[in-house]
């Protein structure tokens, strides 16, 4: 098997605003400033010297500025972590490997996994960091009754081929037991291969794919 990688878990302690990205909490207290410098100069105008009023609109620019600052920020910005990287998961020849328990195949059941998020993609935020972390990964299966969730980082393009050649070999050599759905699994460039065709047909005979 090839595919390892590092365990990823998520800091649920965090409250929301330490969750934002830098370039996300620069936008909203810019704007949040501008707005109550504009709501006093709007209701203060006729009561306050020029010089003042001079002041209030040049933080205003500034902060409009900071704004603007933070648009651009977000395009080189890679989103926070917001957890932390220990550990490791690894497919092994008997089973998934999460730290040191393996969890052997023939005891999986309703084996799920993600694995879109690749380090450097783009995170799809309309605000905040544009570049990921990769963390949006994460593989759950029932082991004796109980659910067992991991997330996990994808760092590089090899980690990703890796996973797409082990989900092949484990799910044509029936090592989880098979269900139809697992075959999305299987990338496409596997899917002219003489083992999967001659699995596919396999799968047929015995009833596996109605």
């Amino acid at each position: 098997m090839n595919f390892k990688a590092k365990i990823y878990i998520k800091d649920k302690s965090l409250p929301f605003y330490k969750k934002m990205d830098n370039s996300e909490q620069l936008q909203w207290i810019s704007i949040s400033f501008a707005l109550i410098l504009l709501l006093i100069l709007s209701n203060t105008e006729n009561n306050i010297e020029n010089i003042f009023e001079s002041i209030l609109k040049n933080i205003i620019y500034v902060c409009l500025g900071l704004f603007l600052i933070s648009v651009i920020m977000r395009f080189g910005e890679y989103e926070k972590l917001n957890g932390k990287l220990e550990g490791e998961i690894s497919f092994e020849k008997d089973g998934i490997k999460i730290n040191n328990q393996l969890f052997e195949f023939n005891q999986i059941n309703d084996f799920n996994i993600e694995f879109s998020d690749k380090y450097g993609s783009q995170t799809g935020k309309s605000n905040g960091a544009f570049l990921s972390q990769g963390l949006k990964n994460s593989i759950s299966f029932y082991h004796n009754g109980k659910l067992i969730i991991t997330y996990f980082q994808l760092y590089s393009s090899e980690q990703l081929e890796a996973i797409k050649k082990d989900l092949f070999f484990i799910i044509t050599n029936e090592l989880i037991i098979f269900k139809k759905k697992y075959l999305n699994l299987v990338d496409k460039k596997y899917k002219n291969t003489t083992d999967y065709l001659f699995f596919i047909e396999k799968m047929k005979k015995e009833s596996k794919l109605s």
